[in-house]
């Protein structure tokens, strides 16, 4: 049986039938609704009755409700959930590896391998286009060797090559009476004053003379030069960490690290450099 302090609520005695409950649940409900009464604890009164009603009528079903605990998630469910907590970590570790790639190409030993090149380079483009308008020295040679093979050089232009008694290779574009040379080996060198490069060579016949362009030297392909030694500006123009930055990064710095590890060990750029400035 229902509690007796529920009877109590809707003024009734314990031995009220149903009949009766349902009657004084009625009455008082109409009376104590918030719709009706505007007294403020008419509300409060209204569901203090309606939960001894629905304890008479219902005592089961109006027992507190136990709460129901969570379904026991399956074997799947736990396996999803840790493979998704899985991936997020994998992709989480993947964004910050990336960033921390990103970051080493912008700071560190790497950025400083830039700002070397850079610096190289202005430094010896400058070098390169002031010995490209200063005048020639002239250097008398004789031809040793004249090399049958014919080379390919810009715009249709035939390159053979020929070694002078210096051991001086030079490359003599479009000289059609090459042979000439085994007859006359005397010419004349035309070279730039810093860095000594074969601009032409100039050769004397007994009907006229010749002057002869020569290819495939640093003055020869001066703008080209200058662009690879320039290059690794691109590299510091970059904001976006993207593909494209980090092409660039390598190839410019690749290529333009081989042409000044050249021009400095092999062509001797630097010292060309100093005995220009100091002798």
């Amino acid at each position: 049986m229902a509690g007796k302090k529920y009877y109590k609520i809707l003024n009734l005695t314990e031995n009220a039938s149903l009949k009766e409950v349902k009657k004084r649940y009625k009455q008082l409900a109409k009376k104590y609704h918030p719709d009706v009464n505007k007294e403020k604890n008419a509300h409060s009164k209204f569901l203090k009755i309606k939960e001894a009603y629905e304890k008479i009528v219902d005592p089961e079903k109006s027992e507190t409700t136990i709460k129901r605990r969570p379904k026991p998630k399956s074997k799947y469910d736990k396996y999803r959930e840790q493979a998704h907590k899985a991936y997020k970590k994998r992709q989480k570790k993947k964004q910050e590896e990336i960033e921390a790639f990103y970051m080493s190409l912008r700071k560190g030993w790497r950025r400083n391998w830039v700002y070397v090149n850079v610096t190289l380079g202005v430094i010896f483009s400058f070098f390169l286009m002031l010995d490209n308008h200063l005048d020639l020295e002239n250097k008398a040679a004789n031809v040793n060797f004249i090399d049958n093979q014919v080379y390919q050089s810009y715009n249709g232009h035939v390159v053979q090559g020929i070694e002078t008694q210096s051991e001086q290779f030079l490359y003599l574009a479009d000289y059609h009476n090459i042979s000439s040379l085994n007859t006359y080996p005397e010419i004349v060198v035309n070279e730039t004053r810093i860095f000594h490069y074969p601009v032409n060579v100039v050769h004397t016949l007994p009907y006229k003379r010749v002057t002869i362009p020569v290819h495939f030297t640093f003055i020869w392909a001066l703008t080209l030069v200058v662009v690879v030694f320039l290059s690794p500006i691109i590299i510091l123009l970059f904001r976006k960490n993207n593909a494209w930055f980090v092409f660039f990064h390598y190839i410019t710095l690749f290529v333009s690290s081989g042409i000044l590890l050249y021009f400095i060990f092999i062509r001797n750029g630097v010292l060309s450099i100093f005995y220009f400035l100091f002798s």
